[in-house]
């Protein structure tokens, strides 16, 4: 799956592009054997966030601003675990009685580590100054931050099961 959106971080308007490449194996138990289930597995796969900017007005790198011709472009890369666990409950009647059609829901949340952010600044008169190098170590710092929360993802399932 991918998606694209553009949206302001820290006063610098970045061009976003997710790649998200995953595959899941999950195994589910039915404790008492009704239709309420256990469920634990993982998700494993590519997935990270590509960021690019090109000011048109001054911004703010880190502690310090700077204008559009002294930072050039500046890319970004935010990635997230390449293996995700997974924990969840539910409700699935498909097996239980003598009905072809069932029903079926999960609710739970998968939890990784959180993202790594990188952010380098190319074509700027200063792209490889020291001072502007080390501002974008403190935009990555903060964007660590401001990202920490997204090591947890709530995972909502609702379906119609049909058993031959």
């Amino acid at each position: 799956m991918s998606l694209n959106r553009d949206e302001a971080y820290s006063d610098i308007a970045y061009d976003g592009k997710a790649r998200l490449a995953t595959v899941g194996l999950f195994a589910d138990l039915h404790p008492g054997g009704g239709a309420f289930f256990l469920s634990g597995g993982a998700y494993a796969g590519k997935r990270e966030l590509k960021l690019s900017a090109t000011p048109t007005a001054n911004v703010e790198v880190g502690a310090a601003t700077y204008t559009p011709a002294q930072v050039g472009r500046i890319d970004g890369v935010a990635k997230l675990s390449n293996l995700q666990p997974f924990l969840g409950a539910g409700f699935d009647n498909t097996y239980s009685g003598d009905r072809a059609w069932g029903f079926r829901a999960l609710v739970g949340v998968s939890f990784g580590k959180a993202p790594k952010v990188s952010l380098t600044s190319t074509g700027g008169v200063l792209s490889s100054d020291p001072t502007l190098q080390a501002n974008l170590r403190a935009e990555e710092a903060q964007a660590r931050e401001d990202a920490k929360d997204f090591k947890y993802f709530p995972v909502v399932q609702i379906g119609l099961t049909r058993r031959f």
